[in-house]
């Protein structure tokens, strides 16, 4: 009842944060710390970083993180600032310190599932495959943590030329949605099995879903997995 009360109070300060996005009649960051402080919410604290973050810097944001951690050990808040420590600083490491403490607050979540298949790929301590196997094996998680699980899946099965298995990982995800990244995965197996009319396929409809900054990026980094480091060299001169 206390929860529903507080969650009814905010309602309305939500709807001017919502304006003050495209109107700046208020403060976003002030307005926000009002609202986490009368929700208590793991979202809005998860807000309150972020334009933290944005506003007046990673350091700023990673102390208030650790202020509002020791008061409220939510998942969402060590999630949420170890993808800031990635995306503002690039520091996987301060993100692993954040994925490693929410760990020892027995905090469990998909978002620290999506922030550790992350790691995964990046940090030698992590076992991708074991973390991927992990994702999948539940059936509780959002579909976008299982999505991300296969592409991960999939990247790591061309990185190591395992073609056919790639290729499966992504008529997996296929019969399931549309995927550009599952189309670039069929785009490199076929190639791969001598059918360049198919590759072309594949990727002019990855090209259709994903920006040309990102496809070349996917398109060089295919090249790689193929063993071709001077066609990925030229793909990332072309841009």
């Amino acid at each position: 009842m206390i929860t529903f009360v507080r969650q009814l109070i905010a309602a309305p300060l939500r709807v001017l944060l919502w304006i003050c996005g495209f109107v700046p009649v208020f403060d976003r960051l002030r307005l926000i710390e009002i609202i986490r402080a009368l929700s208590r919410d793991p979202s809005d604290i998860a807000g309150v970083l972020t334009l933290t973050a944005a506003g007046k810097g990673i350091e700023a944001a990673n102390a208030r993180a650790q202020e509002l951690f020791s008061v409220y050990p939510y998942a969402q808040i060590a999630a949420t600032m170890g993808w800031l420590q990635i995306q503002h600083a690039r520091n996987l490491q301060a993100a692993n310190q954040w994925l490693k403490r929410a760990r020892q607050a027995d905090c469990e979540d998909a978002s620290l599932l999506g922030l550790e298949l992350f790691l995964s790929e990046h940090l030698a301590e992590y076992d991708t495959e074991e973390v991927v196997t992990h994702i999948l094996a539940r059936n509780d998680l959002p579909m976008q943590t299982t999505r991300d699980a296969l592409l991960t899946d999939g990247r790591r099965l061309l990185k190591q030329q395992r073609w056919t298995e790639a290729k499966a990982v992504a008529d997996r995800i296929l019969a399931v949605e549309e995927n550009p990244q599952a189309r670039w995965i069929k785009w490199v197996t076929a190639i791969i099995n001598g059918d360049d009319a198919r590759a072309q396929t594949q990727l002019a409809i990855a090209g259709r879903k994903m920006p040309d900054a990102a496809m070349r990026g996917f398109v060089a980094l295919g090249w790689l997995y193929m063993g071709d480091a001077e066609r990925a060299s030229q793909v990332l001169q072309e841009a």
